[in-house]
C-alpha cells in the first residue's frame, strides 16, 4: 500500500567491544530531559544471554562461510535468512526485505606497479600481508593498464580541496596522482582525482603511528571511478620526494584488473503492527545480535495485556553493505541536529543513573543514520569504539566508576580486532555490550511513550517544515 509516513526519529547503535568503551554518538550540548513515563520496563528485560545466542549463531554462520558473513559471500545471505526466521517466528512485526544493486566488485589478478625514477626501474612488491607487501588495491578501484611511462604528479597537502589539485604541478590531467593519507575520507580524494581526469591515482599512508606506515585496506566506495593503489608510507614519500625534485623524472606503470558487475543485495527491515503507521522511529545497528534482542523483547512487552502500546511505530533494520560505502551527507539541516541534540539527553541520562562513565564521540553522518540526517530527521546512538586509541585520561576515570578490569587498556586500539579475523565471540566484553543495549532500549521506550513526539523532538517551525514534506512525499510500506 501507498503510505505517507514521516521519520520522527532514528537511533543507532554500534557495538565492537573489547573493552570497557561506554560512548555515545552525541555532539556537546546539554538539554534537560523532562518526560511523563507510564511505565519502564524495557531496558530491564534486556538479557545479556539472549544477545550472546544470537552472536553465537551469527559466529556459527561466519564459521561455516570461510570465516566471514561479508556481503556477496554465502554467510551473508545465510544471515538474511537466520534474522527472517528468529522474527517470524519470535516476533509479531511485519518483516519486509528489500534489495539494492550493490558493485560485486573482484580483483581478477595481481595488480603490478613499478617506477621510473631517472631511469632507474623498480618494481614494486604487491601483498595483501601489510608486513611483506609495499602497496595493497583500494576496494572498488576500477581497472587499468598503463603500458607506457607515465608521469607522477605530487598533489601538495592532503588533497581535500580543489585547491590542492588546481595548483598541482604538473597539473594531474591525463598523469599519475598522488596523495597522501589524512585531512578527508579516501572516497573524496578519489572523487577529486575523477574531477581532474587523473590517469591513476596513488594514495599513501601517512607514517603517523607504526600500524599506519603499511599499505593497508581501504575503500573508495561504490561510485568510485578511477583505477588507484595503496603505498606503503615508505615508498609514498619516496615517490613524492622524486615527483617534487625538479633534477628528477618520475614514472609509473601499472596494471589493475577487476570485475565490478552489479548484484543484488538484501536489507530488513521489520514494522511493529501497533502505533501511527505514518509516523515511524527506525531502530538500526552494525550489531545484528543487538537488534534482535531489542525487537524480541520490544515485542514481548507490547504482547502483555499491561505494557503500554507505543503512539508510534517502531521499525527495526538491518541494513546491507553499510561497510562498503555510505550514503551519508557532509552537511546537517537544523531540524536533524534539534532531534538528535534531545536523544543525546537520553543516553546521557542513561548512563548517570547507572553511574557509568561516557565520552563524546564523533556525529559527522559516516555510517548509516547519515542519509537520515541529510533529510533532517534527528538521529542519535551509541557507539563503543572502533580503531581509536584509548588514553590513560579515559582508563583512570573509567576505573574510578568501575573496576580496573573493565576500564580498558591505554595506548592500544579500543577493539583491537575492528575489521580483522579475530573479530569473533571472543573478542566481546559482555559487560560493555548489555549496557549499550540496555540504554538503547531505555532510549525507545522514552520515544515510544511521548504523547507528542514531533514537538519534544523538533521546534515548532521545523515540525511546520517536516510537515510540508510530508505532505508531499510518499513511499511504499
Amino acid at each position: 500500500m501507498i503510505q505517507s509516513i514521516q521519520f520522527v526519529g532514528i537511533i543507532l547503535i554500534f557495538i565492537n567491544l573489547t573493552t570497557s568503551v561506554i560512548g555515545m554518538t552525541v555532539n556537546n550540548h546539554q538539554i534537560d530531559v523532562s518526560r511523563q513515563l507510564s511505565d519502564v520496563r524495557y531496558a530491564s528485560s534486556i538479557q545479556i544471554n539472549d544477545v550472546m545466542k544470537h552472536l553465537d549463531e551469527l559466529q556459527a554462520i561466519a564459521t561455516a562461510s570461510s570465516g566471514n558473513r561479508a556481503v556477496e559471500a554465502i554467510g551473508f545471505n545465510r544471515t538474511l535468512d537466520y534474522i527472517t526466521n528468529f522474527l517470524s517466528v519470535n516476533t509479531e512485526f511485519k518483516i519486509k526485505k528489500t534489495f539494492f544493486n550493490l558493485r560485486n566488485f573482484q580483483l581478477l589478478r595481481n595488480p603490478t606497479l613499478s617506477s621510473t625514477i631517472n631511469g632507474v626501474v623498480k618494481t614494486h612488491i604487491y601483498s595483501t600481508n601489510p608486513a611483506i607487501g609495499e602497496f595493497n588495491y583500494p576496494l572498488y578501484t576500477t581497472s587499468a593498464n598503463i603500458s607506457s611511462d607515465i608521469l607522477i604528479t605530487a598533489i601538495p597537502n592532503l588533497g581535500c580541496p580543489d585547491d590542492d589539485w588546481l595548483v598541482a604541478r604538473p597539473a594531474p590531467a591525463g598523469l599519475v596522482a598522488i596523495v597522501k593519507r589524512g585531512g578527508c575520507a579516501f572516497q573524496s580524494k578519489g572523487t577529486l582525482a575523477s574531477k581532474y581526469n587523473v590517469a591513476a591515482l596513488l594514495l599513501y599512508n601517512d607514517g603517523i603511528t607504526p600500524s599506519n606506515m603499511r599499505p593497508t585496506k581501504i575503500n573508495l566506495g561504490q561510485n568510485n571511478r578511477v583505477p588507484a593503489l595503496f603505498l606503503s608510507y615508505d615508498l609514498g614519500k619516496s615517490l613524492v620526494t622524486a615527483a617534487n625534485d625538479p633534477s628528477q623524472v618520475a614514472t609509473i606503470r601499472l596494471t589493475i584488473l577487476t570485475d565490478n558487475e552489479l548484484n543484488p543485495v538484501g536489507n530488513i527491515c521489520a514494522n511493529t503492527t501497533t502505533g501511527d503507521p505514518t509516523q515511524t522511529i527506525v531502530i538500526g545497528s552494525s550489531g545484528s545480535a543487538a537488534n534482535l534482542a531489542l525487537a524480541a523483547a520490544l515485542s514481548s512487552l507490547l504482547e502483555t495485556s499491561n505494557y503500554p502500546t507505543y503512539k508510534y511505530r517502531i521499525r527495526f533494520c538491518w541494513w546491507g553493505a553499510e561497510e562498503l560505502g555510505k550514503t551519508a551527507s557532509t552537511t546537517t539541516p537544523a531540524t536533524a541536529k534539534s532531534g538528535s541534540n534531545k536523544m543525546i539527553t537520553l543516553f546521557q541520562d542513561w548512563f548517570n543513573r547507572n553511574q557509568l562513565p561516557w565520552d563524546y564521540t564523533n556525529f559527522d553522518g559516516r555510517s548509516d543514520y547519515g542519509s537520515f540526517l541529510a533529510a533532517g530527521i534527528g538521529a542519535g546512538g551509541l557507539f563503543s569504539g572502533a580503531d581509536a586509541m584509548k588514553i590513560i585520561e579515559q582508563v583512570n576515570r573509567y576505573a574510578a566508576m568501575l573496576v580496573r578490569n573493565l576500564s580498558g587498556t591505554a595506548s592500544i586500539r579500543q577493539d583491537i580486532c575492528y575489521h580483522q579475523s579475530c573479530d569473533k565471540t571472543t573478542n566481546i566484553n559482555k559487560f560493555a555490550l548489555e549496557k549499550m543495549v540496555k540504554a538503547t532500549a531505555y532510549a525507545i521506550e522514552i520515544l515510544g511513550q511521548q504523547s507528542a513526539l514531533d514537538s519534544w523532538l523538533y521546534p515548532m517551525r521545523e515540525i511546520e517544515e517536516i510537515s510540508k514534506k510530508k505532505s508531499t512525499a510518499t513511499v511504499s510500506v
